[in-house]
């Protein structure tokens, strides 16, 4: 490749068992989807929804988060042709489930042909604002078609204890909600019917 150019894409390695056994695939032996092929089924998607905060090597610190944390919000692009999208990013309190501030909007953003474009950043001082969930959709003319989530780290001083989950079956389908955030809900049960 000449100088410049740019490589993108995605491999999904070892898709599925080969046996049954316990190993990092998204679709086991039988082939029952495990949780992490809906995952990956979101992040390919033509347009994508992407939020991160910037979190302490652990490796090499304490694993206390830092004072001020910087964040962004990004939106990624397959599409041969522009988008425009409007941006909405929540703070979401990890112990009531409601806003700890206001959201930040940004509407009619343009998205290049196969590109991708930083829509919001700032920065959370954590001695103030209490641990929260940062919560961003994408959405066109009105509809979410993209949304993305960053906890904050690490896990281990956080609760995610007692979430209102409910779980409301209707007609051959069923609504899950909560009343605050959540991390890593799995139910067999609905698993087995997608």
């Amino acid at each position: 490749m000449g100088r410049g150019a740019a490589v993108r894409g995605a491999l999904v390695w070892q898709m599925n068992d080969y046996w049954p056994t316990s190993l990092w695939v998204i679709v086991d032996y039988h082939p029952r989807r495990k949780p992490a092929f809906y995952t990956v089924k979101r992040a390919l998607q033509p347009l994508v929804a992407g939020v991160q905060r910037e979190h302490h090597d652990w490796s090499v610190c304490h694993a206390r988060p830092a004072k001020v944390s910087k964040y962004s919000v990004c939106v990624t692009s397959s599409l041969r042709r522009g988008s425009t999208l409007d941006v909405e990013l929540r703070f979401v309190s990890i112990d009531s489930g409601e806003d700890i501030k206001p959201a930040i909007t940004k509407a009619g953003l343009t998205m290049p042909d196969n590109g991708s474009v930083t829509a919001i950043t700032g920065q959370i001082d954590n001695r103030t604002n209490e641990a929260h969930v940062l919560a961003v959709s994408f959405s066109r003319d009105g509809a979410v078609i993209s949304r993305d989530v960053d906890p904050p780290q690490p896990f281990k001083y956080l609760s995610f204890e007692n979430g209102g989950v409910q779980v409301q079956a209707d007609e051959g389908s069923y609504e899950v909600s909560i009343k605050r955030p959540m991390k890593r809900f799995v139910s067999k049960r609905l698993m087995a019917l997608c």
